[in-house]
Protein backbone atom coordinates (compact mmCIF):
# COMPACT_ATOMS: atom_id res chain seq x y z
CA UNK A 1 0.00 0.00 0.00
CA UNK A 2 1.15 3.52 -0.70
CA UNK A 3 1.00 6.44 1.76
CA UNK A 4 -2.45 7.64 0.64
CA UNK A 5 -3.97 4.14 0.96
CA UNK A 6 -2.50 3.71 4.43
CA UNK A 7 -3.98 7.06 5.49
CA UNK A 8 -7.41 5.92 4.28
CA UNK A 9 -7.10 2.79 6.43
CA UNK A 10 -5.97 4.88 9.39
CA UNK A 11 -8.97 7.20 9.19
CA UNK A 12 -11.35 4.28 8.73
CA UNK A 13 -9.94 2.60 11.83
CA UNK A 14 -10.25 5.76 13.90
CA UNK A 15 -13.89 6.12 12.87
CA UNK A 16 -14.53 2.43 13.58
CA UNK A 17 -13.15 2.70 17.13
CA UNK A 18 -15.14 5.85 17.82
CA UNK A 19 -18.33 4.16 16.55
CA UNK A 20 -17.65 1.24 18.91
CA UNK A 21 -17.52 3.60 21.87
CA UNK A 22 -13.83 4.36 22.35
CA UNK A 23 -12.38 7.80 22.80
CA UNK A 24 -9.04 8.51 21.11
CA UNK A 25 -6.86 10.90 23.08
CA UNK A 26 -4.32 9.96 21.77
CA UNK A 27 -4.73 6.25 22.65
CA UNK A 28 -7.83 4.09 22.90
CA UNK A 29 -9.92 4.32 26.03
CA UNK A 30 -13.52 3.26 26.70
CA UNK A 31 -15.76 6.33 26.88
CA UNK A 32 -17.51 4.90 29.96
CA UNK A 33 -16.69 2.29 32.57
CA UNK A 34 -20.08 0.78 33.44
CA UNK A 35 -20.65 -2.93 32.77
CA UNK A 36 -23.61 -2.10 30.53
CA UNK A 37 -21.44 0.15 28.36
CA UNK A 38 -18.60 -2.40 28.21
CA UNK A 39 -21.04 -5.12 27.15
CA UNK A 40 -22.31 -2.85 24.39
CA UNK A 41 -18.71 -2.24 23.34
CA UNK A 42 -18.39 -5.94 22.52
CA UNK A 43 -21.68 -6.17 20.65
CA UNK A 44 -20.47 -5.30 17.15
CA UNK A 45 -17.75 -7.98 17.09
CA UNK A 46 -20.14 -10.46 18.75
CA UNK A 47 -22.72 -9.90 16.00
CA UNK A 48 -20.00 -10.29 13.38
CA UNK A 49 -19.14 -13.72 14.80
CA UNK A 50 -22.80 -14.76 14.95
CA UNK A 51 -23.28 -13.75 11.32
CA UNK A 52 -20.14 -15.65 10.30
CA UNK A 53 -21.53 -18.79 11.94
CA UNK A 54 -25.18 -18.26 11.01
CA UNK A 55 -25.39 -21.41 8.88
CA UNK A 56 -24.19 -23.58 11.77
CA UNK A 57 -26.51 -21.88 14.27
CA UNK A 58 -29.63 -22.19 12.13
CA UNK A 59 -28.89 -25.71 10.91
CA UNK A 60 -28.54 -26.98 14.50
CA UNK A 61 -31.38 -24.99 16.05
CA UNK A 62 -33.81 -27.97 15.88
CA UNK A 63 -31.40 -29.98 18.07
CA UNK A 64 -31.18 -27.14 20.59
CA UNK A 65 -34.97 -26.82 20.61
CA UNK A 66 -35.33 -30.54 21.28
CA UNK A 67 -32.99 -30.44 24.28
CA UNK A 68 -34.73 -27.39 25.72
CA UNK A 69 -38.37 -28.29 25.02
CA UNK A 70 -39.01 -28.65 28.77
CA UNK A 71 -36.66 -26.79 31.09
CA UNK A 72 -37.58 -27.68 34.64
CA UNK A 73 -34.64 -28.29 36.95
CA UNK A 74 -35.10 -30.00 40.32
CA UNK A 75 -32.11 -28.82 42.36
CA UNK A 76 -31.66 -31.99 44.43
CA UNK A 77 -31.64 -34.16 41.27
CA UNK A 78 -28.73 -32.40 39.50
CA UNK A 79 -26.02 -34.96 38.61
CA UNK A 80 -22.94 -33.51 36.94
CA UNK A 81 -20.02 -34.89 34.95
CA UNK A 82 -17.23 -33.54 32.72
CA UNK A 83 -17.50 -34.30 29.02
CA UNK A 84 -14.45 -33.46 26.91
CA UNK A 85 -15.49 -32.22 23.48
CA UNK A 86 -13.92 -33.57 20.30
CA UNK A 87 -14.64 -31.39 17.26
CA UNK A 88 -13.82 -34.26 14.90
CA UNK A 89 -16.82 -36.27 16.12
CA UNK A 90 -19.46 -33.62 15.30
CA UNK A 91 -21.75 -35.28 17.88
CA UNK A 92 -24.45 -33.74 20.10
CA UNK A 93 -21.91 -32.68 22.73
CA UNK A 94 -19.87 -30.80 20.13
CA UNK A 95 -22.98 -29.09 18.67
CA UNK A 96 -24.29 -28.08 22.11
CA UNK A 97 -20.84 -26.83 23.07
CA UNK A 98 -20.23 -24.73 19.97
CA UNK A 99 -23.80 -23.43 19.72
CA UNK A 100 -23.86 -22.02 23.24
CA UNK A 101 -20.24 -20.86 23.03
CA UNK A 102 -21.33 -18.64 20.15
CA UNK A 103 -24.67 -17.50 21.52
CA UNK A 104 -24.63 -17.05 25.27
CA UNK A 105 -21.76 -14.71 26.12
CA UNK A 106 -21.60 -10.94 25.64
CA UNK A 107 -17.90 -11.27 24.80
CA UNK A 108 -17.51 -12.26 21.14
CA UNK A 109 -16.66 -15.82 20.15
CA UNK A 110 -12.98 -16.42 19.43
CA UNK A 111 -11.58 -19.51 17.73
CA UNK A 112 -9.30 -21.25 20.24
CA UNK A 113 -5.62 -21.40 19.31
CA UNK A 114 -2.71 -23.74 19.94
CA UNK A 115 -2.98 -26.39 22.63
CA UNK A 116 -6.58 -26.64 23.73
CA UNK A 117 -9.00 -28.55 25.89
CA UNK A 118 -12.73 -27.97 25.63
CA UNK A 119 -15.37 -29.52 27.83
CA UNK A 120 -18.97 -29.41 28.92
CA UNK A 121 -20.10 -29.64 32.50
CA UNK A 122 -23.18 -31.78 31.86
CA UNK A 123 -26.25 -32.49 33.98
CA UNK A 124 -26.92 -36.19 33.35
CA UNK A 125 -30.23 -36.28 35.20
CA UNK A 126 -31.87 -33.42 33.28
CA UNK A 127 -29.92 -34.12 30.05
CA UNK A 128 -28.78 -30.52 29.69
CA UNK A 129 -25.42 -28.75 29.47
CA UNK A 130 -24.69 -27.03 32.78
CA UNK A 131 -21.71 -24.95 31.62
CA UNK A 132 -18.69 -24.98 29.36
CA UNK A 133 -14.98 -24.23 29.38
CA UNK A 134 -12.55 -23.43 26.56
CA UNK A 135 -8.87 -23.74 27.52
CA UNK A 136 -6.14 -22.76 25.05
CA UNK A 137 -2.49 -21.77 24.78
CA UNK A 138 -1.88 -18.58 26.81
CA UNK A 139 -0.37 -15.31 25.68
CA UNK A 140 3.33 -15.41 26.44
CA UNK A 141 3.36 -12.26 28.58
CA UNK A 142 0.84 -11.20 31.21
CA UNK A 143 2.40 -8.87 33.74
CA UNK A 144 0.08 -9.56 36.69
CA UNK A 145 0.32 -13.32 36.18
CA UNK A 146 4.08 -13.37 35.70
CA UNK A 147 4.87 -11.03 38.57
CA UNK A 148 2.69 -12.98 40.98
CA UNK A 149 4.26 -16.30 40.01
CA UNK A 150 7.81 -14.95 39.75
CA UNK A 151 8.18 -15.93 36.09
CA UNK A 152 11.23 -14.34 34.45
CA UNK A 153 11.74 -13.54 30.80
CA UNK A 154 14.46 -16.19 30.43
CA UNK A 155 12.20 -19.07 31.53
CA UNK A 156 8.84 -17.64 30.53
CA UNK A 157 8.11 -19.94 27.60
CA UNK A 158 9.06 -23.02 29.65
CA UNK A 159 6.60 -22.29 32.45
CA UNK A 160 3.81 -20.75 30.38
CA UNK A 161 3.78 -23.81 28.13
CA UNK A 162 2.82 -25.81 31.22
CA UNK A 163 -0.38 -23.85 31.67
CA UNK A 164 -3.64 -23.16 29.86
CA UNK A 165 -5.74 -20.02 29.56
CA UNK A 166 -9.50 -20.13 30.16
CA UNK A 167 -10.82 -18.26 27.15
CA UNK A 168 -14.44 -19.12 28.01
CA UNK A 169 -15.57 -20.15 31.49
CA UNK A 170 -19.14 -20.08 32.71
CA UNK A 171 -22.53 -21.60 33.43
CA UNK A 172 -25.31 -21.89 30.87
CA UNK A 173 -28.97 -21.09 31.43
CA UNK A 174 -30.83 -21.86 33.60
CA UNK A 175 -27.94 -23.01 35.82
CA UNK A 176 -26.40 -19.54 35.84
CA UNK A 177 -29.27 -18.61 38.19
CA UNK A 178 -28.10 -21.01 40.94
CA UNK A 179 -24.40 -20.19 41.41
CA UNK A 180 -23.50 -22.44 38.47
CA UNK A 181 -20.62 -20.16 37.50
CA UNK A 182 -18.94 -20.98 40.80
CA UNK A 183 -18.95 -24.72 40.06
CA UNK A 184 -17.70 -24.27 36.47
CA UNK A 185 -14.87 -22.08 37.82
CA UNK A 186 -14.00 -24.71 40.43
CA UNK A 187 -13.68 -27.28 37.64
CA UNK A 188 -10.54 -25.45 36.41
CA UNK A 189 -8.53 -27.29 39.09
CA UNK A 190 -10.01 -30.75 38.48
CA UNK A 191 -7.59 -33.64 38.09
CA UNK A 192 -9.42 -34.75 34.93
CA UNK A 193 -8.21 -31.66 33.06
CA UNK A 194 -4.60 -32.37 34.00
CA UNK A 195 -4.97 -36.01 32.94
CA UNK A 196 -6.51 -34.97 29.61
CA UNK A 197 -3.70 -32.48 29.00
CA UNK A 198 -1.09 -35.18 29.63
CA UNK A 199 -2.94 -37.63 27.38
CA UNK A 200 -3.15 -35.16 24.48
CA UNK A 201 0.28 -33.56 24.66
CA UNK A 202 2.72 -36.04 26.18
CA UNK A 203 5.67 -36.29 23.79
CA UNK A 204 4.17 -33.78 21.34
CA UNK A 205 6.52 -31.28 19.72
CA UNK A 206 5.70 -27.58 19.73
CA UNK A 207 4.74 -26.28 16.30
CA UNK A 208 7.16 -23.38 16.13
CA UNK A 209 10.39 -24.57 17.76
CA UNK A 210 9.78 -28.35 17.48
CA UNK A 211 10.54 -28.91 21.17
CA UNK A 212 9.09 -31.52 23.47
CA UNK A 213 8.06 -29.70 26.65
CA UNK A 214 6.83 -31.32 29.88
CA UNK A 215 3.18 -32.34 29.60
CA UNK A 216 2.52 -31.14 33.15
CA UNK A 217 -0.43 -28.81 33.61
CA UNK A 218 0.79 -26.78 36.58
CA UNK A 219 -1.96 -24.18 36.50
CA UNK A 220 -4.83 -22.69 34.56
CA UNK A 221 -5.72 -19.02 34.63
CA UNK A 222 -8.37 -16.75 33.23
CA UNK A 223 -9.33 -13.09 32.89
CA UNK A 224 -12.63 -11.74 34.11
CA UNK A 225 -14.56 -9.75 31.55
CA UNK A 226 -15.35 -6.69 33.66
CA UNK A 227 -12.85 -6.16 36.48
CA UNK A 228 -13.03 -8.50 39.46
CA UNK A 229 -15.53 -11.34 39.27
CA UNK A 230 -17.59 -13.09 41.95
CA UNK A 231 -17.56 -16.42 40.14
CA UNK A 232 -13.75 -16.68 40.50
CA UNK A 233 -13.49 -15.50 44.10
CA UNK A 234 -14.13 -17.18 47.46
CA UNK A 235 -13.69 -20.65 45.97
CA UNK A 236 -12.56 -23.29 48.47
CA UNK A 237 -12.17 -27.04 48.71
CA UNK A 238 -12.06 -28.36 52.25
CA UNK A 239 -10.91 -24.99 53.50
CA UNK A 240 -8.13 -24.55 50.91
CA UNK A 241 -8.45 -21.73 48.34
CA UNK A 242 -8.78 -22.84 44.72
CA UNK A 243 -8.13 -19.51 43.01
CA UNK A 244 -5.82 -16.52 43.46
CA UNK A 245 -6.46 -12.96 42.32
CA UNK A 246 -3.13 -11.85 40.83
CA UNK A 247 -4.03 -8.30 39.81
CA UNK A 248 -5.31 -6.60 36.69
CA UNK A 249 -4.32 -7.01 33.06
CA UNK A 250 -2.91 -4.07 31.13
CA UNK A 251 -5.90 -4.07 28.78
CA UNK A 252 -4.43 -5.54 25.60
CA UNK A 253 -6.33 -7.86 23.30
CA UNK A 254 -7.98 -8.38 19.95
CA UNK A 255 -11.75 -8.32 20.59
CA UNK A 256 -11.95 -4.73 19.30
CA UNK A 257 -10.43 -5.71 15.95
CA UNK A 258 -12.89 -7.18 13.45
CA UNK A 259 -11.75 -10.07 11.26
CA UNK A 260 -11.94 -7.92 8.12
CA UNK A 261 -9.81 -5.19 9.72
CA UNK A 262 -7.30 -7.75 10.96
CA UNK A 263 -6.85 -9.03 7.40
CA UNK A 264 -6.47 -5.45 6.11
CA UNK A 265 -3.78 -4.75 8.71
CA UNK A 266 -1.96 -7.90 7.64
CA UNK A 267 -2.01 -6.70 4.02
CA UNK A 268 -0.35 -3.47 5.14
CA UNK A 269 2.45 -5.61 6.56
CA UNK A 270 2.56 -7.81 3.48
CA UNK A 271 1.48 -10.75 5.64
CA UNK A 272 -0.82 -13.49 4.38
CA UNK A 273 -2.00 -15.45 7.39
CA UNK A 274 -4.80 -17.83 6.45
CA UNK A 275 -7.38 -19.04 8.96
CA UNK A 276 -5.98 -22.56 8.69
CA UNK A 277 -2.47 -21.41 9.68
CA UNK A 278 -1.55 -21.53 13.37
CA UNK A 279 -1.08 -18.06 14.80
CA UNK A 280 -0.44 -17.98 18.53
CA UNK A 281 -2.15 -15.32 20.65
CA UNK A 282 1.23 -13.67 21.23
CA UNK A 283 2.05 -13.72 17.51
CA UNK A 284 -1.29 -12.12 16.62
CA UNK A 285 -0.70 -9.35 19.14
CA UNK A 286 2.77 -8.68 17.71
CA UNK A 287 1.40 -8.47 14.17
CA UNK A 288 -1.28 -6.01 15.24
CA UNK A 289 1.19 -3.89 17.20
CA UNK A 290 3.50 -3.72 14.19
CA UNK A 291 0.66 -2.78 11.81
CA UNK A 292 -0.62 -0.05 14.13
CA UNK A 293 2.88 1.47 14.28
CA UNK A 294 3.07 1.47 10.48
CA UNK A 295 -0.17 3.41 10.12
CA UNK A 296 0.67 5.86 12.89
CA UNK A 297 -1.53 4.44 15.66
CA UNK A 298 1.05 2.98 18.06
CA UNK A 299 -0.36 1.13 21.05
CA UNK A 300 -3.84 0.57 19.59
CA UNK A 301 -3.58 -3.13 20.40
CA UNK A 302 -4.39 -1.89 23.93
CA UNK A 303 -8.13 -1.41 24.41
CA UNK A 304 -7.43 -0.38 28.05
CA UNK A 305 -10.24 -2.42 29.56
CA UNK A 306 -8.65 -3.81 32.69
CA UNK A 307 -9.52 -7.41 33.44
CA UNK A 308 -8.99 -9.32 36.67
CA UNK A 309 -6.35 -12.07 36.45
CA UNK A 310 -7.23 -15.27 38.33
CA UNK A 311 -4.85 -18.21 38.73
CA UNK A 312 -6.02 -21.76 39.52
CA UNK A 313 -3.01 -23.84 40.66
CA UNK A 314 -3.02 -27.61 40.15
CA UNK A 315 -0.23 -27.90 42.73
CA UNK A 316 0.20 -26.72 46.31
CA UNK A 317 3.66 -25.26 45.68
CA UNK A 318 3.34 -23.46 42.34
CA UNK A 319 5.60 -20.47 43.10
CA UNK A 320 8.24 -22.72 44.71
CA UNK A 321 8.32 -24.93 41.60
CA UNK A 322 8.97 -21.85 39.46
CA UNK A 323 11.45 -20.12 41.78
CA UNK A 324 13.34 -23.14 43.18
CA UNK A 325 12.46 -26.00 40.83
CA UNK A 326 10.75 -27.94 43.62
CA UNK A 327 9.00 -31.19 42.73
CA UNK A 328 5.27 -30.64 42.18
CA UNK A 329 2.89 -31.51 45.01
CA UNK A 330 -0.24 -32.19 43.03
CA UNK A 331 -3.69 -31.38 44.36
CA UNK A 332 -5.37 -34.22 42.42
CA UNK A 333 -8.95 -33.16 43.19
CA UNK A 334 -11.52 -35.06 41.18
CA UNK A 335 -14.44 -33.20 39.62
CA UNK A 336 -16.91 -35.32 41.61
CA UNK A 337 -15.36 -34.00 44.82
CA UNK A 338 -15.58 -30.41 43.60
CA UNK A 339 -19.22 -30.93 42.64
CA UNK A 340 -20.04 -32.29 46.11
CA UNK A 341 -18.27 -29.32 47.73
CA UNK A 342 -20.26 -26.89 45.57
CA UNK A 343 -23.56 -28.62 46.29
CA UNK A 344 -23.03 -28.74 50.06
CA UNK A 345 -21.39 -25.35 50.66
CA UNK A 346 -22.41 -23.06 47.79
CA UNK A 347 -25.75 -24.26 46.45
CA UNK A 348 -27.98 -25.83 49.10
CA UNK A 349 -27.27 -23.32 51.92
CA UNK A 350 -28.00 -20.34 49.66
CA UNK A 351 -30.70 -21.38 47.20
CA UNK A 352 -34.25 -20.26 48.02
CA UNK A 353 -36.11 -22.47 45.54
CA UNK A 354 -35.91 -26.15 44.70
CA UNK A 355 -37.24 -25.98 41.15
CA UNK A 356 -36.12 -23.72 38.29
CA UNK A 357 -38.26 -23.30 35.19
CA UNK A 358 -37.28 -21.52 31.99
CA UNK A 359 -38.08 -21.50 28.30
CA UNK A 360 -35.81 -21.49 25.26
CA UNK A 361 -37.52 -18.38 23.89
CA UNK A 362 -36.88 -16.46 27.11
CA UNK A 363 -33.28 -17.68 27.22
CA UNK A 364 -32.60 -16.58 23.64
CA UNK A 365 -34.23 -13.21 24.29
CA UNK A 366 -31.90 -12.66 27.26
CA UNK A 367 -28.97 -13.72 25.08
CA UNK A 368 -29.98 -11.23 22.36
CA UNK A 369 -29.99 -14.02 19.77
CA UNK A 370 -30.71 -12.39 16.38
CA UNK A 371 -31.96 -15.32 14.25
CA UNK A 372 -35.30 -16.26 15.84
Amino acid sequence: MNTEEIEVVRQRLLQYFQDLGFSVNPHLKPSKSSKEFLRALHSKRRLEQLQANRKFLEHNFPLIREYYKEVEINIEDIKLELRFVDASKQDDDYILFKWWNLVWWSLPYERSIGRKISYLVFDKYHNLPFGLVVLQSPVMYCRARDEYLGITKEKRDYWINQSLYGQRVGALPPYNQIFGGKLVSMSLVSAEIREEYHRKYHGRKTLKQKRVLPSNLLFTYTLSAYGRSKIYEDLYFRGEPLSVFAGYSRGAGTFHISDSMYQELLRILGENVKKSVFVSPSRKMKLLAKAFRVIGLPGFEYHNIKRGVYIFPHVYNLREIISSNEAPRWKSIKFKELYQEWMENYLLPKIKTHVIKDSLNDILQRADYPFV
